[in-house]
């Protein structure tokens, strides 16, 4: 069995690497008030996760990076990262199992949510 993990691991490996020659972008990862690290990830801005669990489905969209390689020391959730010209904070550090992270973003500079301050802007 421990020939079968291997091999998954150098194809895994093999695969993560294609992936990021084929699409990963620049990204700029900033832990705590440090200045930024360069990076490379594969962003999706709406990553869809489904959990069915007992007869009920849950799905969820969110932005994420994916990161293949260490990210900076003492990358934790709150830290900054600027990606696809955005500014976004880092809800969630989740390892991949081969050496790789899938970040949840969530956007910085996102336009102040709420009701329209004209009440005659209210869609009819």
């Amino acid at each position: 069995m421990t020939g079968l993990t291997s091999r998954f691991a150098r194809l895994s490996a093999t695969a993560a690497r294609a992936v990021d020659r084929a699409m990963a972008e620049p990204a700029r990862y900033c832990v705590g008030g440090a200045g930024p690290v360069a990076l490379q990830g594969v962003f999706h801005e709406a990553y869809a996760e489904i959990d069915v669990a007992e007869r009920a489905a849950v799905a969820a969209t969110r932005p994420v990076l994916f990161v293949h390689g260490p990210l900076p020391e003492g990358a934790a959730p709150g830290d900054r990262v600027e990606v696809a010209g955005r500014a976004w904070r880092v809800a969630c550090l989740r390892p991949d199992g081969h050496g790789g992270q899938r970040l949840d973003l969530h956007r910085l500079d996102a336009p102040a949510q709420g009701p329209p301050a004209d009440p005659g802007a209210w869609p009819v």
